[in-house]
């Protein structure tokens, strides 16, 4: 369905390591469009279409995943 879509297209912008959503240095985008994404990543959780992921926090420390010099 729309749904199941929308949340495969979102899930490009959240990290698979951290289940954080990308920052815009990492997507590209512009300001508005990065609000836009991340309301609707927010509202995708809240709907059910996608899961809220809770990663394991060992990834939070690695500065090869979450660095800013080292985007996936």
């Amino acid at each position: 369905g729309c749904g199941s879509a929308r949340a495969a297209l979102l899930s490009q912008f959240i990290s698979p390591y951290t289940g954080h959503i990308y920052g815009r240095h990492i997507t590209g985008l512009c300001n508005r469009k990065q609000k836009e994404v991340s309301k609707a990543i927010k509202r995708a959780h809240v709907f059910g279409f996608m899961s809220v992921m809770f990663k394991n926090p060992s990834f939070l420390t690695d500065p090869k995943i979450c660095n800013v010099k080292y985007p996936e």
